[in-house]
């Protein structure tokens, strides 16, 4: 009896992988996923630390327009008390006097 035909004889037998070819696919995989979530992480850290410093820059602005506007009221309070004063003290200086000889 002969030979009996079999489809599996036609093909090459696939190369058997190793096991180490595996392990590296699988690192790959594992190290591309947390590349990505630290580069996330990392671009969403950075956001908020910028708006953080943002607010903050314009925060610090803000104070110091309404302080400078504050020491202009107050400076501006200050002439106005020293001229009433001198006002006030000329209504109430004595006449001046002469000497008579």
């Amino acid at each position: 009896m002969g030979r009996s035909y079999d489809d599996r004889d036609d093909y090459d037998a696939p190369p058997a992988s190793s096991g180490g070819a595996t392990a590296v696919k699988i690192l790959a995989i594992i190290g591309s996923v947390f590349l990505v979530v630290v580069i996330v992480c990392g671009g969403l850290g950075a956001f908020g630390i910028y708006m953080v410093v943002s607010a903050a820059d314009r925060a610090r602005q803000d104070l110091q327009k309404q302080l400078d506007k504050a020491m202009q009221g107050e400076q501006q309070r200050q002439r106005d008390l020293m001229q009433q004063r001198q006002r006030d003290m000329f209504k109430n200086a004595p006449p001046p006097q002469f000497d008579k000889k």
